[in-house]
């Protein structure tokens, strides 16, 4: 049980390892922001022209939210004015694409400070949205890491990339001790009120308490040793075109996902989405009733979580690792929406 009683109080919850005979490797993670590296890449290419100033920004140390109220001041913009395509880690250098209205190009020279510094620019003919990217490249270093180690690190990222990364959403999703997703627990029994939220800790505790009962769904599929295997009712992704249908014919549906063709996907609970059938489907109601929810629970907040259905697994692509000098650096691409302290919770055994 995830709850002391239902609806009452959240605990974390614990996913097990999926490489437990590979130890843990002792290192340090993002004790410099360097250390952890992002690059966006977006989901296409600019055209050159149009209304909207696509500016890329690397920013140093420094929470979305302080980059966003900082290009507010900087630019003289209202944050509705602003587009980004997806959040980026506090603890880290990363570097992303913003859209802002074009009359902002006469005052760029305003963005660049010691945490801040304007990469490129272009015109584009819309504004930059959530989920606008095809994902993100990582250069991470795990400090202090003994270099001996890199054999071990390289074990588990070959069965990370061959089998799957358990999707799951870290822990920082939830906020400081689960406040964010107790919020949005709250917020959704209607326990607190949401409008003198701003409209991005709104939009985040929404996202939070859907992401925490994703993870909960994927720790009891875990524990039916079925996060490879086809319920029915499952509701299958097409790993090339992202396509979504209902498994009928088990065996048959299963066939294709061990040829590496699809991935089940779990549910972002919300009043879109597509609800699984079946045994996954009564999996998914189960889930949710752990914590007093039903389908019907996010209904009055589709503006700000609609609802969705999300791979169990994603595979990281162009994997490379090395011993370096100063311990072991990963490089790695994960797509949109996928967490790198996850890959990094599986080779350090602990939450990153």
């Amino acid at each position: 049980m995830i709850l002391d009683s239902p609806g009452r109080d959240l605990k974390l919850i614990d996913i097990p390892f999926e490489t437990p005979d590979v130890g843990a490797i002792k290192a340090r993670v993002k004790s410099r922001p360097d250390d952890f590296m992002v690059d966006e890449e977006p989901a296409y290419e600019l055209c050159g022209k149009g209304d909207h100033l696509y500016i890329q920004v690397e920013k140093k140390g420094w929470s979305m939210e302080r980059l966003l109220l900082h290009l507010r001041e900087a630019l003289d913009v209202s944050q509705a004015e602003i587009g980004y395509a997806g959040l980026k880690d506090k603890h880290a250098v990363t570097r992303q694409w913003l859209s802002v209205p074009a009359r902002c190009e006469e005052r760029l020279s305003k963005v660049d400070n010691g945490a801040v510094r304007l990469l490129d620019t272009n015109r584009h003919t819309n504004k930059l949205r959530t989920g606008h990217l095809r994902g993100n490249r990582f250069n991470i270093l795990l400090r202090g890491a003994a270099q001996e180690q890199v054999e071990a690190v390289r074990t588990v990222t070959d069965q990370v990339v061959a089998r799957g990364l358990v999707n799951i959403f870290g822990n920082q999703r939830f906020g400081q001790n689960l406040e964010s997703a107790r919020v949005g627990r709250d917020v959704v029994a209607g326990v607190m009120r949401i409008s003198a939220m701003s409209r991005m800790k709104r939009k985040f505790s929404i996202s939070s308490i859907q992401s925490y009962l994703f993870n909960l769904y994927v720790r009891e599929r875990m524990a039916l040793d079925r996060l490879r295997q086809v319920m029915a009712g499952d509701i299958m992704k097409k790993r090339d075109t992202g396509g979504l249908f209902v498994a009928e014919d088990v065996s048959e549906v299963q066939a294709r996902l061990d040829a590496g063709q699809l991935v089940v996907t779990g549910p972002i609970f919300g009043r879109k989405m597509v609800q699984a059938g079946g045994e996954a489907g009564q999996l998914e109601i189960a889930a949710m009733a752990q914590i007093g929810m039903n389908h019907y629970s996010f209904d009055s907040f589709h503006s700000y979580g609609a609802g969705t259905r999300r791979a169990l697994l994603t595979f990281p692509e162009d994997m490379e690792v090395e011993a370096c000098k100063s311990g072991i650096r990963l490089r790695f691409f994960l797509p949109k929406g996928c967490y790198a302290t996850v890959l990094l919770r599986e080779v350090l055994k602990r939450d990153v």
